[in-house]
């Protein structure tokens, strides 16, 4: 059997993303499993699928002026992925984006098809210019559709977030999210990281980061194979966002304590956890799925840490012999993810507002199971990579409200046009007695 062509691939995963609601990463997964498949292919098939899922609302207005009677679902999806190439991939010549979409339409669906998915896609390339203009307008006077956010999320942030705020925050959320990883630094230093980097032929640059952090982290301008590189198999990087490592900053674990990560896969804060400790002491990570915890030892295993302990916990308290046993105790709970939506291409479209109220019940919980777990005069770190109130200084605020062991150290929210990196909230509390 051939391998499919990229637009082949898009055309049929993003079918398949919007007629169910599989998460996205499954359904890439299993269509990019062809080992025939070349990285270019696959980059190509990537950045198709998630340009016109980001875009989507966008896509759909700008079609809904075109088109008077909705198509079938198919052929909706194809001129979805045929617009967002016309006017967003422009090194892509117009021709072979015509003559692919129009064959694979033809060959789905039929001539007579093809021929309107030919003449709405010609239509495009005519009246390309004005079209952006449009679109140009559409930042100002619709910014929701123009920069396709849900309505009752661009509400929600035009409800606290001045004009300029609101732009430069869905600027980023539609932007191509960078690549960074972390240095492993109980393998090598980020100086010994960047020159084995240029010999296996990996582009980086060093990360300075809005605030003071001790981990050596790089932007990999190349990342396409980099998970087949010997630095990645050794164990020398972990792919991180640079907003992650601020909650582990200031829980600042110190070499031979015992540390709790409550909410601890896939692993990423564990590991920096281990990192800044030396691999020297005890860490406990927690998680509710077994799958979950699996990626935890998983990881450790290729950073060759040995100081981390999982433990599979219920939705219940935590075990007993956790009761005031811990010097330090993160809780990065699950929430609504509003600070990553650049990197969930398909959470804007999944996420409901119903969602944050149900959220905020169980981050009050799992902050509360984490207290239990606090040893007098130790420290407690609560943290999402959300941007909303009601889920970062208030769920805080009412525990504080509630048990007077604790006081409010600093807390501190990450915005991604103000600190160049993905939304996150960091609170740092210390226990009294």
């Amino acid at each position: 059997m051939a391998t499919e062509k990229p637009r082949e691939i898009a055309l049929r995963v993003l079918h398949r993303a919007f007629q169910s609601d599989e998460i996205l990463d499954r359904i890439m997964g299993d269509a990019l499993a062809d080992p025939n498949l070349k990285p270019r292919d696959r980059g190509l098939t990537q950045e198709l699928v998630f340009g016109v899922i980001r875009s989507r609302r966008l896509i759909d207005s700008l079609l809904g002026g075109m088109v008077k009677k909705r198509p079938s679902a198919q052929i909706q999806t194809a001129l979805q992925l045929g617009l967002y190439q016309l006017l967003f991939l422009t090194r892509i010549p117009d021709y072979a984006v015509l003559d692919e979409m129009v064959g694979i339409v033809k060959r789905m669906s039929g001539q007579p098809q093809a021929r309107f998915v030919n003449a709405i896609l010609r239509r495009i390339v005519r009246e390309r210019d004005a079209i952006l203009s449009q679109v140009a307008a559409m930042k100002e006077t619709q910014p929701d559709i123009a920069y396709s956010c849900p309505g009752w999320l661009f509400r929600r942030w035009q409800a606290r977030l001045g004009p300029e705020e609101i732009k430069a925050l869905l600027e980023w959320q539609n932007r191509t999210p960078e690549v960074f990883v972390r240095v492993n630094r109980l393998k090598m230093s980020g100086e010994a990281f960047a020159a084995q980097a240029e010999g296996e032929g990996l582009q980086v640059s060093p990360k300075s980061l809005a605030w003071e952090s001790t981990a050596s982290v790089f932007q990999i301008e190349n990342p396409a194979g980099m998970t087949q590189k010997d630095l990645f198999l050794s164990g020398a990087l972990y792919v991180q966002d640079p907003s992650t490592l601020l909650s582990v900053d200031w829980l600042d674990p110190q070499a031979g304590e015992r540390i709790l990560d409550l909410c601890a896969a896939p692993g990423g804060k564990t590991t920096y956890i281990a990192e800044k400790m030396g691999d020297k002491g005890e860490i406990v990570a927690c998680d509710t799925v077994t799958a979950r915890l699996a990626l935890v030892e998983e990881n450790c295993l290729r950073l060759g840490i040995q100081s981390v302990t999982c433990r599979l916990v219920g939705a219940r308290p935590l075990p007993e012999n956790f009761d005031n046993a811990f010097d330090r105790v993160l809780a990065d709970v699950p929430c609504s993810n509003t600070g990553v939506l650049r990197r969930r291409v398909d959470l804007r479209w999944r996420l409901k507002s119903s969602e944050i109220r149900q959220l905020t019940q169980r981050q009050l919980a799992l902050l509360r199971r984490a207290a239990s777990a606090v040893k007098s005069g130790g420290t407690l770190v609560y943290s999402t990579c959300s941007l909303e109130p009601e889920e970062n200084s208030a769920i805080v605020s009412e525990f504080l409200d509630e048990d007077a062991r604790f006081h409010l150290v600093s807390e501190r929210q990450l915005t991604p046009y103000q600190d160049s990196c993905d939304g996150a909230y960091v609170a740092l509390l210390k226990r009294k007695d």
